[in-house]
Parts: structure tokens; sequence; C-alpha cells
């Protein structure tokens, strides 16, 4: 009755059932079918060495030779930082919005690190866009592109995992199709000769629970305990490391949940609270950077707020330059994405 009275039609038994049938065969329902299915995925990702591509030929080009053209022209936006080949770079902040809405996002934080002196170890946090069990989520895999296989430093990985008392491996299904990770790895092989070095792929969760109980993350003694292990676990790695944060800053509008139409002053205001919390980024300033998503319990929904946190945590003592703030607009949805790129010395 209320579907009539909205719509102006007859909503029938047999709509309703086809409905239901395609939900189902689509896996799209709340059943055992749908369980089962998702344990076989699960337990193939388990079985496979390695990564495989999840987004080539959809976000990005998977002919190598159109994909290098296509990072080509993207690091072409912004001209070689020359200033940076004389810093030691610690860690760079950067999109992981789609590469053409992210472009020069992702081109003055790749830029940067391609004139820096490379690393031996990328510490990648990239964001989990699904619910996990744990707050981070580890995998040893290695990850293919179109360009080839960056190797996971295995080693480095199972040594953290022997400093934790729970298993960080129990979500590595949500690195199968997760992108925050997979888009610094395109432009790694892109921007480093050869393959000598490694990464370490985590997947961050939302730390919302902390936001709740208005306490800093690391309150929560399993947040505290991954944190502690992985900073230790860097500082004794012998070589060098660099820390990535593959994220997006603000998602406001009607495809997030806010009513409305955005307008320019929504937009503006919006801006200015990412200004003042990349401020605050910049100065490396963790407790102040909570702080302010606290404010309004993350109402821009910030998705790459516990990524950075643990960057922050990771890198304490360690400068931050603001290189670029940027934002995709969608108009038929009334929606927008902010994102940055900032480098840490």
């Amino acid at each position: 009755l209320e579907y009539t009275r909205k719509y102006g039609d007859i909503l029938l038994n047999r709509d309703i059932e086809k409905l239901l049938k395609d939900l189902d065969d689509n896996l799209m329902l709340e059943n055992e079918r749908a369980e089962e299915a998702m344990r076989r995925i699960e337990e193939a990702f388990r079985k496979e060495r390695v990564r495989a591509p999840s987004h080539a030929g959809e976000a990005y080009e998977d002919d190598p030779v159109k994909l290098r053209e296509q990072l080509d022209g993207i690091l072409g936006l912004v001209p070689p930082d020359a200033e940076a080949a004389r810093k030691d770079l610690k860690g760079l902040i950067a999109p992981h919005i789609d590469l053409r809405a992210g472009a020069e996002g992702y081109a003055h934080a790749y830029r940067c690190l391609g004139a820096s002196d490379p690393a031996d170890l990328y510490v990648i946090l990239g964001v989990s866009h699904v619910d996990t069990k744990r707050q981070f989520v580890l995998t040893e895999k290695d990850f293919q592109t179109p360009l080839g296989v960056t190797r996971t430093d295995g080693e480095f990985v199972q040594e953290l995992a022997g400093r934790l008392s729970q298993d960080y491996f129990e979500d590595e299904v949500a690195h199968r199709n997760e992108h925050s990770i997979e888009f610094q790895v395109l432009f790694l092989q892109h921007v480093l000769a050869g393959d000598g070095y490694r990464i370490v792929p985590i997947l961050c969760s939302s730390f919302s629970e902390q936001l709740e109980k208005d306490v800093l993350p690391e309150s929560a003694p399993e947040i505290r305990e991954f944190l502690d292990a992985l900073k230790e676990q860097i500082a004794s790695y012998k070589g060098k490391v660099c820390i990535l944060a593959g994220v997006d800053l603000s998602h406001v509008g009607r495809k997030f949940g806010t009513a409305g139409v955005i307008n320019a002053s929504q937009l503006a205001a919006v801006e200015k609270m990412d200004m003042e919390m990349l401020k605050l980024v910049e100065e490396n300033n963790a407790s102040g950077y909570f702080r302010h998503i606290e404010m309004d319990k993350n109402g821009r929904n910030v998705c790459g707020f516990a990524a950075i946190y643990t960057l922050l945590y990771l890198l304490e003592g360690a400068g931050g330059e603001f290189l670029h703030y940027g934002r995709q607009h969608e108009a038929a949805t009334s929606s927008m994405v902010s994102f940055a790129a900032m480098a840490f010395y």
C-alpha cells in the first residue's frame, strides 16, 4: 500500500519474488548461500601467494604501455621537486581517490617521493572500506599490477605478527578488492627503478569506538599493542623505511548521507575545516588531530582518519610539509570528496 501511494503503481507478489531471487542470485541477501560463497572466496584468496589487481581496466589502464603513459601524464601535472632531493623523506600522505579525480594530488605526492632517495621498505597504510573484526589487517601477499609484482617483506610481517597477541590476518580477505593500497603500489612501481624495495601493506579500520568514548586510540589495548609493535618493528629494521598513507579526507553530500544540495558556502566551510585539520597533521600533532575529528564525531566522514593517526604515531617528531589540497565535486549526487598530499621529513 505504501509503495502504491508513493509510486502510483501496484507491487505484485511475483515482482517481490523476482526481486528476492535477483538479490539472492547476486549474493545480496544475508543467508547461508551468501555466507558459503563468501567462505569460498576467502579460502581461495588465502591460498593465493600474490594479490591480483582488482581495479585494472576500470580505475586505470590494464595495458602496461598505456598505463605508463597514463601515470606519466599524471606526474607531468607537477614539475620535479628539486628541494625534495635534499631532504630525508620519512613519510607521505597521498590520495586514494580515482586517479583522474585526484591526479594533481598523486602528482605532488609521488613527484616528491621520486625526487627523494628511495627507501628499502615502504609501509603502506590503506583504508579498509569494509567492516573488519580487527582495527588493522595484515597480509604477506605480494601485490601484482599490470606493471609487475611488488614483493611484500614477509619476514617483517611475520616478526610483527609475533609481537602481537591478536590475529591480524583474520580479516585478510579485506585486501582482495581494496584499492587504497593498490593505487600506491602502482605509483611506487612507476616511480622507483627496479625491485630493490619491499612493502608492508596494512589496512586500517575506523577508530570509531574511540571517538564515541572521547579517548585517544592508543588508550584501547588492541590499538596500543599494534601501534607500539609496528613502531618497534620499524625501529629494528636494518634499512631505510618510509611510511605511506593512502587516504582521502572529507566525504559529504547525498552519496554519504548528508541531506540536501551542497552549496558553495558549505563547500568552503568543509575546506576551512579540512585545512585546520591538515595544519595539525603538518605539525605532527596526533592528539590535536584526534580532538579535531572528535569535535563532531567525524561528521565530515574523513575516511583516512585512522591511517593518518597511525602515520603520525609512527613518525613522532618528523615535521610535515603541505603539498596539495583538492576535491572532487559530483554535481549529479551533490557530493564531494576531498584529498591532500603531504610529505614528512
